[in-house]
């Protein structure tokens, strides 16, 4: 079938499958082919009259799988062309548009986010006309309100990206799968990318798109649509890095090269060049062009990418690198070099990159700087104990070095600061925990001095401040914490009767009453005066002579009577130690035998007056039996009173040297120790 040109109308001649050249006008056609062609182990006629389809659209559309989402779309309108959803899912689609939460100060609202830009506004969009023609009123509102936040992004997106496409237009765009989704960690893509970026970066004359670098450092803080839009716009070539069939597959990745051939279609000076490692070109996704596909093998596919990218670019021919390659060899001298810790040999091939090719080489100052310090692995700069910060390699390869470079080298810098600032610091405490246990080692001197006084409360104070600085501290502390509690305890323990009375009357209620009570009544006891056997004998000897006075003398035996009465009178007294009634009875005596003598009527009068000593010492005699019973008695409950009250403080005593004898030591309870003290 013939093709013409829309130009000029001439006959097309095909320069290679899928393109045509206009021999006259010079215009070039690519073959039309379905924008989004139909998605691998995709069922077509499944759900077509269900919901299944529009359930696989919206859930593609939310996993961020938009070409899959778009076709879904598509397949279901076949079915309900009149579906203002499947019209609005597809425009969503088109602009790749995910849904985030954002949090305002009205509270939090769902913003749509624009992941693929299009020169064309959504307003002017077929799908998205479609939709609000079906759309009932409640769906016609937000889906005008939407679209409206989206041209507005879509018109600040543009100018970013014209903006970024004026400042910097791209020879070369790396696609890569950076994280591995199960693991978290960085993918041998991302390494591999790495080292194709240092590669064409170095030569100076290219301009590479390379998202770590790129908007991580050059656009950090902004949206990364618009230059990406930017950057697939301008790139000439897109190198699509994989080593997982998966990892191509994975939504941005995808995202990423299916935007560029689509621009390939319209534009035959694009290429894309897949570098594989781990697996093959058969392997590769249908859509994309094998024919460039490498294997990487580290140097050897660099050297020879090189070459590709700038054919293709058109930044210079093979021979044009020449000087880059020896630029690259000596690299390569120097990590050789560099591994055998030849460090005279590093430094001797760095100058001959700075004199005989560049000057200004960033890569030559780094191992220069390495030898400098002779270190094999830039990673052991951290370790230095000298500060190479302040080398004039490490200044110039902040000048000429190229972005991963500086990222690399500053990475070790924050290393080596961190490592530096936590000595500074490990030598502060040091020599602050010195200063801390000096001052310890004062404190447990002063509290063991305090400790022996006695002064717990005083101690513990110096001892808690000391307890992280000297391993004696803790158990001071328990000494202290039990002396304070035997303090509380005890009170003062010079008020021996204080304690043990305080103790009783606590512990022991009823016999502290009856102590006290007894005590109380019996302080104004006095002992009496004749004790109770003299008592009892002058009692006895006074009745005996009572009896002589009463019996005997008037039985006519007068003479016998007096001396009787008057003998035992006078022993009555001398028993209880009264002598002014011996005296008196002896002088009754004599005189009532001088009556007798003498005989007459006055001798009955004279033997009346020898009655009175006899009968005042019997009487004498029974009151002191009496008072000394009722002395003896109040005595004996008074000394069984206090026979319980010194089994108590017996106890209490007891307990006492238990429970803090053997931690305070002896002298610190002698005050109250009954033993050595008279009760």
């Amino acid at each position: 079938m013939l093709k013409l040109c829309q130009n000029c109308q001439d006959i097309l001649v095909e320069e290679k499958p899928g393109y045509w050249v206009c021999p006259s006008c010079g215009s070039v056609f690519a073959e039309t082919v379905k924008p989004f062609p139909v998605p691998e182990g995709f069922d077509e006629n499944a759900g077509k009259d269900s919901t299944a389809m529009l359930n696989m659209a919206e859930r593609s559309l939310a996993q961020g799988d938009y070409d899959e989402a778009f076709y879904a779309y598509q397949t279901y309108l076949e079915n309900h062309p009149e579906s203002a959803e499947a019209y609005w899912g597809k425009v969503l689609s088109h602009f790749g548009i995910r849904y985030e939460t954002e949090k305002t100060a009205a509270g939090e609202i769902r913003r749509p986010t624009l992941n693929r830009m299009d020169s064309k506004s959504i307003l002017q969009n077929a799908d998205y006309l479609k939709a609000l023609e079906y759309a009932d009123e409640k769906q016609k509102a937000v889906y005008e309100k939407d679209a409206k936040y989206i041209a507005e992004v879509q018109s600040r997106y543009a100018k970013m990206a014209n903006a970024a496409a004026l400042e910097k237009s791209y020879d070369v765009f790396i696609s890569y799968k950076a994280t591995d989704d199960q693991t978290g960690q960085a993918t041998e893509d991302s390494r591999i990318a790495s080292e194709i970026y240092e590669r064409l970066s170095s030569l100076g004359n290219l301009n590479v798109f390379y998202a770590r670098v790129t908007l991580n450092e050059e656009r950090a803080g902004l949206a990364y649509e618009p230059f990406i839009y930017a950057a697939l716009n301008t790139a000439k070539v897109m190198i699509l890095v994989g080593t997982k069939p998966e990892y191509l597959t994975s939504t941005w990745v995808k995202n990423e090269w299916k935007r560029y051939l689509q621009r390939m279609q319209n534009d035959s000076s694009r290429h894309i060049i897949p570098v594989l490692k781990g697996m093959t070109a058969a392997e590769l996704p249908a859509d994309i062009p094998a024919g460039d596909a490498r294997v990487y093998e580290g140097r050897k596919t660099l050297l020879e990418l090189t070459d590709g990218v700038l054919n293709y670019t058109k930044k210079g021919a093979v021979a044009d690198v020449d000087e880059k390659k020896a630029v690259q060899l000596l690299v390569e001298n120097m990590k050789q070099a560099l591994a055998q810790k030849d460090f005279k040999r590093v430094n001797s091939e760095a100058e001959k990159i700075l004199m005989n090719y560049d000057a200004h080489n960033g890569e030559a100052f780094y191992y220069k700087l390495l030898a400098e310090y002779e270190v094999d692995k830039p990673v052991r700069l951290k370790d230095l104990q000298t500060d190479w910060t302040k080398s004039n390699n490490y200044r110039r390869i902040m000048t000429y070095g190229d972005n991963a470079l500086k990222t690399r080298i500053e990475s070790i810098r924050k290393l080596y600061d961190t490592r530096v600032a936590q000595e500074k610091q490990e030598l502060y405490v040091k020599a602050e925990n010195e200063r801390l246990a000096n001052e310890a080692e004062k404190n447990i001197a002063k509290a063991r001095e305090l400790i022996g006084q006695y002064h717990y409360g005083k101690a513990l104070d110096l001892l808690v401040r000391s307890v992280a600085y000297h391993e004696d501290a803790k158990g001071l502390i328990d000494l202290c914490n039990t002396g304070i509690e035997a303090m509380k305890r005890i009170g003062s323990r010079e008020d021996y009767d204080g304690y043990y009375f305080k103790a009783l009357e606590k512990k022991n209620n009823s016999l502290y009453r009856q102590y006290k009570t007894i005590i109380s009544a019996n302080e104004g006891l006095e002992e009496p005066g004749i004790d109770s056997s003299q008592a009892w004998i002058g009692t006895i000897t006074a009745a005996i002579a009572m009896a002589a006075f009463m019996f005997v003398i008037p039985a006519g035996r007068r003479y016998t009577g007096v001396i009787l009465t008057s003998v035992f009178t006078i022993i009555s007294s001398i028993a209880m130690e009264r002598f002014i009634p011996a005296v008196a009875a002896l002088a009754t005596g004599i005189l009532n035998m001088l009556f007798v003598w003498a005989g007459g009527s006055s001798l009955d009068v004279a033997l009346i007056i020898g009655f009175f000593p006899a009968a005042y010492v019997l009487g004498l005699g029974i009151v002191n039996i009496v008072r000394n019973i009722n002395y003896e008695k109040k005595m004996h409950e008074e000394f069984a009173l206090r026979e319980q009250v010194a089994d108590f403080v017996g106890e209490e005593w007891e307990d006492l040297r238990s429970t803090y004898e053997d931690v305070l030591g002896e002298g610190f309870l002698e005050p109250l120790d009954p033993t050595k003290r008279k009760y």
